[in-house]
């Protein structure tokens, strides 16, 4: 049901290819679950590399923009 734009969905788009609109709850639990899994993520780089969240996060988010900017062709 969820499509992706990179790496975050985009609900405006998915709910206009779709055709409908979805209910505060489905929005609550697709925001929800993509919550759960960015914690998860940082949380094992975090654990792995033995750094803080905060570092854990901006690496991470750093890393999405340099692969997002490979991809176009950019760097």
């Amino acid at each position: 049901m969820l499509e992706r734009c990179g790496d975050r969905p985009d609900f405006e788009w998915v709910q206009a290819r779709a055709r409908r609109r979805w209910t505060r709850q489905v929005v609550a639990e697709v925001l929800r679950d993509g919550m759960r899994d960015a914690w998860d993520v940082v949380v094992v780089e975090a654990e792995r590399d033995a750094i803080t969240m905060r570092e854990a996060a901006v690496r991470i988010g750093v890393r999405r923009v340099v692969e997002a900017q490979r991809l176009r062709g950019i760097a």
